[in-house]
């Protein structure tokens, strides 16, 4: 079989579930190119919490509150797998918070378009070099996963480096 494109993808779940496009783009990266694991990442109440606490996160990061970040990162430590998708849809938000800081127009470059009022927000709070910082220290956290580093200290000194990166 061959893989659909975003667009195919997008066009197919919305006919299937009748969800707005905009709703639909944040999960597409996750999809791969199945219309079925789109569908079953839309039914999927663990996938939307997963996605919702990454979308604060950030938010909480720049609070300041360390034990709220900590309890909302903390959820996604029971396995490898489930700790790897909060890590990739954490680098998600990054990237849509560096895609608006750009100016491009978002309909193109924002996956999470449904928080679009929030991506605004944080854009406005972290910068571009702050994003990618955050970015890197993201995907350090995912090399320290793939080197079976056990994910509560992956977790705490991802939110600590955060924090240093979004103060510094």
């Amino acid at each position: 079989f061959n893989k659909l494109s975003n667009d195919e993808i997008i066009r197919i779940a919305g006919r299937l579930k009748s969800i707005d496009p905009e709703v639909v783009r944040g999960f597409v990266s996750f999809a791969q190119g199945s219309a079925g694991e789109m569908v079953r990442l839309l039914d999927s109440e663990a996938y939307n919490s997963m996605r919702s606490s990454a979308m604060e996160l950030p938010y909480v990061i720049g609070t300041g509150d360390f034990l709220k970040a900590s309890e909302l990162i903390s959820k996604f430590s029971s396995g490898r797998q489930e700790a790897e998708n909060f890590l990739k849809l954490l680098l998600i938000v990054y990237r849509d918070i560096l895609a608006v800081n750009s100016g491009r127009k978002m309909e193109e470059t924002v996956f999470n378009m449904d928080s679009k009022n929030k991506l605004i927000d944080y854009s406005v709070r972290i910068s571009p070099n702050k994003s990618i910082e955050s970015i890197y220290k993201i995907e350090e956290a995912l090399n320290y996963l793939n080197s079976n580093v056990g994910i509560p200290l992956i977790f705490d000194n991802l939110v600590i480096k955060l924090r240093e990166v979004n103060n510094g």
